[in-house]
């Protein structure tokens, strides 16, 4: 199988299947992705209605990026979201994506961010992994603004 769904919107948006398990079991393809901020053509809302049939839309964007790129945002960003007809909910694993250091604090930037990331997102990563546990909710997809580093924890 292959990792890349075909999309030309979002830059990092992959498939989870096939990775291996703790218990020797795979993650199975077409059922759990990961991406950057869901900025779609109209190719990509068939493709994700249509072929995948995606359900669930897990968005671990902060309150403004949320905000600003779906309430008040580009209208065809909302009107793409909605017509693949996923349900969406709204998780944000950290209230700012700046992380002001403390003159105490030595550690690299990267590190004051995940690690802020694990206390103040706890709730969010622990509904996140309920919803991916249900196959009810499957294929979901979860995301945040790069699909990097709040996506990659969740990952």
């Amino acid at each position: 199988m292959i990792r890349d769904c075909g999309l030309s919107g979002p830059s990092n948006f992959r498939d989870l299947g096939g990775y291996a398990a703790a218990d020797g079991r795979t993650v199975r393809w077409r059922r759990i992705f990961r991406s950057d901020a869901l900025r779609l053509t109209d190719t990509d809302v068939a493709i994700l209605r249509d072929e995948v049939g995606l359900r669930l839309v897990i968005d671990l964007r902060t309150a403004f990026e949320y905000g600003r790129r779906e309430g008040g945002g580009n209208e065809n960003y909302v009107q793409r979201n909605a017509a693949v007809g996923a349900h969406r909910v709204h998780l944000p694993m950290v209230d700012e994506t700046r992380i002001k250091r403390q003159a105490s604090d030595e550690r690299p930037i990267a590190a004051r961010s995940y690690l802020k990331m694990f206390e103040r997102g706890g709730p969010a990563l622990t509904e996140a992994f309920a919803y991916i546990a249900d196959p009810a909710h499957h294929p979901l997809v979860f995301h945040c603004a790069a699909g990097k580093d709040r996506t990659g924890i969740l990952a």
